[in-house]
């Protein structure tokens, strides 16, 4: 997605139009976006015992639907958005 520059620094390897956020996500991260927990229920709780699976469903669901919104987001259209905007101060 990057190479290095001819000066130093670094340029994108591809049109910003071709670049999505999810792009940008994927190649820094790895592995599940929602962390899972950290330490396995209990086998003698009923909920313990069925929870891990029943959450995985809907952190994946879940999962699907930010790498889906993040595809949908350009570089390109981020700083179009940026340059629509304007100077105007906002508050973060």
């Amino acid at each position: 997605m990057v190479r290095r520059g001819s000066g130093g620094g670094w340029s994108l390897a591809r049109a910003p139009r071709d670049i999505t956020l999810y792009d940008a996500y994927a190649a820094v991260e790895e592995g599940q976006i929602f962390s899972r927990y950290t330490h396995p229920p209990s086998g003698a709780c009923e909920v313990g015992r069925n929870i891990g699976d029943l959450l995985d469903v809907e952190f994946r669901s879940a999962e699907r639907a930010l790498e889906e919104q993040l595809g949908r987001t350009t570089i390109a259209g981020l700083l179009h958005q940026i340059l629509a905007s304007g100077n105007e101060p906002r508050n973060h």
